[in-house]
C-alpha cells in the first residue's frame, strides 16, 4: 500500500516518478512533448473572412455579367454585421454589380421562378435587408415586393396560414380557407407542426369555434391525429377543442384505476435492449494504462457507478405518431397495448422506467 511506503525512502520515490509518467502519458501523451500550437481564429476573423469571399462573388460577377453570382454574393454578405455597408461601398467602385443586382432580384420575383414558400421568404429577407441598408430604395423595394407578393398570390406555390402575415396580398376572407387547408397538410406531414398547429388555433379563434368554417378546421385538426404533448397548447387557446382531442386520447382506456394517467397506447413496432452501463464516475486514469504501477494505482482512484439493463419500446398509435417509453417490462413486437403511469408522476418529462405499467389494450386498428 503506498501509505506504508516512507516518503523518504527510495521506494516511495520510484513509485512517485511513476505515477507521474503514467499520468503525463495517459492525459496528455508524454510530458517530454510540446504540442504545436494551433491558431484559433475569432468569430470577428471568420466573419471578415466569410465578407470577404462575398465581396469577391459580387466583384466578380459585376465585371463578368452574372447577374446570378452578384445576387448570391450578396445575400451572403447580408448575413454578416458589416455587410450591407461593404456591399454600399462595392456597388460605388463596381456600378454594374447594384444593376444586375436588381436584375437578380425582378427575376427571383417572376411567378414562374419561385419553386417554394421558402425561396419567397427567402427572397422577401433579401429585398428588406437591401432597402435598410441603404442597397436598395424605398421605391425599388416596393416594387419589389409587391411584384414577388402578387407572384406568391398567383398559387403558383403552396401557401399557408403562416404566410399571410408576411404576404398581405394572401390575407383575404376568399384565401382563408385555403391557407387553412394548407396549414392542415404541414402540419399532418410535421412541417412546422408546432407553429402550423398554432396559426390553425388563432385561425378557430377568429372565425370563431362555433362557426361553420371553425368547426370545419377544428374537425380536420382531430382528424389529422392529435398528439398527447400537443394538449397543453390547445388546452390554453382552445379548451373544447383539448377536450374532444383528450376524448379521442384516453376514452375507452383499460384501466379503471383512477391514479392511471395514459401516456401511450398503441402496437409495440420496436424493441432496443440497453445493456447495463458501468460508467467510471470518478478516478485519474483507467486500470492498466500508464504501466503496471500507474494501473494500480488507477485502480486504486477509481470507482463505478452504472444502471441496470431495460428495453425501450416503439409504440405507433393509431394516427401514425410513435411514442418511445423505456420499461424493465418484457414486451413482445406486435402487442396492443397501453402504459399507464401514477398521476403524481404525469407531469414529469420523462418516467422512471419501473414507474411504467403496461395493460394489454383492444384499440389498435389491424
Amino acid at each position: 500500500m503506498i501509505s506504508r511506503i516512507h516518503r523518504r525512502s527510495p521506494g516511495f520515490r520510484i513509485l512517485r516518478k511513476a505515477i507521474a509518467v503514467s499520468l503525463c502519458a495517459a492525459v496528455i501523451g508524454g510530458c517530454g512533448s510540446t504540442a504545436p500550437a494551433v491558431a484559433v481564429k475569432t468569430s470577428q476573423e471568420l466573419a471578415s473572412e466569410r465578407l470577404s469571399g462575398s465581396l469577391q462573388d459580387i466583384r466578380e460577377g459585376g465585371l463578368q455579367g452574372d447577374s446570378a453570382r452578384v445576387g448570391r454574393g450578396v445575400e451572403s454578405a447580408l448575413e454578416e454585421p458589416a455587410g450591407p455597408a461593404q456591399v454600399a461601398q462595392l456597388f460605388s467602385s463596381v456600378p454594374n454589380s447594384r444593376r444586375l443586382f436588381l436584375a437578380y432580384l425582378e427575376q427571383g420575383s417572376l411567378r414562374d421562378k419561385l419553386q417554394s414558400i421558402e425561396q419567397a421568404r427567402s427572397l422577401k429577407y433579401t429585398i428588406e435587408r437591401s432597402r435598410n441598408g441603404g442597397l436598395l430604395t424605398a421605391v425599388e423595394a416596393e416594387g419589389l415586393l409587391t411584384r414577388l407578393t402578387s407572384a406568391v398570390a398567383s398559387g403558383a406555390i403552396k401557401v399557408s396560414l403562416l404566410d399571410a402575415g408576411q404576404f398581405p396580398l394572401l390575407d383575404t376572407p376568399e384565401r382563408r380557407p385555403q391557407l387553412a387547408d394548407q396549414s392542415i397538410a404541414a402540419y399532418k406531414a410535421f412541417e412546422g407542426r408546432r407553429d402550423q398547429m398554432l396559426a390553425l388555433l388563432a385561425y378557430v379563434k377568429a372565425v370563431g369555434p362555433a362557426s361553420a368554417e371553425g368547426t370545419r378546421v377544428s374537425t380536420a385538426l382531430l382528424r389529422a391525429g392529435i398528439r398527447r404533448d400537443e394538449l397543453p397548447d390547445i388546452e390554453r387557446e382552445l379548451p373544447l377543442l383539448a377536450a374532444r382531442a383528450k376524448e379521442d386520447l384516453f376514452g375507452n382506456a383499460a384501466s379503471q384505476n383512477p391514479n392511471d394517467v395514459l401516456v401511450a397506447r398503441g402496437r409495440v413496432t420496436a424493441r432496443s435492449d440497453i445493456a447495463a452501463q458501468h460508467n467510471r464516475s470518478t478516478g485519474i486514469i483507467p486500470p492498466g494504462m500508464g504501466g503496471a504501477i500507474g494501473g494500480a494505482v488507477a485502480g486504486l482512484l477509481s470507482n463505478f457507478s452504472g444502471t441496470p439493463a431495460y428495453s425501450q419500446y416503439t409504440i405507433r398509435e393509431n394516427n401514425g405518431s410513435d411514442d418511445y417509453i423505456d420499461s424493465f417490462a418484457d414486451l413482445k413486437i406486435g402487442e396492443c397495448v397501453e402504459a399507464y403511469v401514477d398521476k403524481a408522476r404525469a407531469d414529469e418529462p420523462r418516467w422512471k422506467r419501473s414507474e411504467v405499467r403496461f395493460v394489454p389494450s383492444k384499440s389498435c386498428e389491424p
